[in-house]
């Protein structure tokens, strides 16, 4: 996979607390940043499918796909996140027919 370099400006109050985890996580800086990066930008994903969801703008697979992640694990999510599980029997069918296609 290509890689980027990202630069940003922090206070020097989260510069110190990043060190500072970075370290007690046995890890530098950079890989340390990268970790919560990917961690919060996974959890954007997730936050930002079901908002969509919830509102009815995107479909129970729509939703799994945009998060990342499987129906099963959207499931548990949704549960999780207590958002009303909202699901047709035509988005039963629309999931069967992108299940048959793959």
């Amino acid at each position: 996979m290509k890689t980027q370099i990202l630069s940003t400006r922090l206070d020097e109050k989260y510069s110190k607390e990043i060190d500072m985890m970075a370290r007690d996580n046995n890890l530098d800086r950079s890989s340390f940043i990268k970790h919560l990066l990917l961690k919060g930008l996974n959890e954007y994903k997730i936050q930002s499918a079901l908002s969509r969801y919830s509102k009815n703008e995107i479909t129970f697979s729509e939703a799994a796909k945009i998060a990342g992640i499987s129906l099963y694990d959207l499931i548990n999510k949704i549960e999780k996140h207590k958002v009303e599980l909202n699901y047709s029997i035509e988005d039963l069918e629309n999931d069967i027919e992108a299940v048959k296609k793959k």
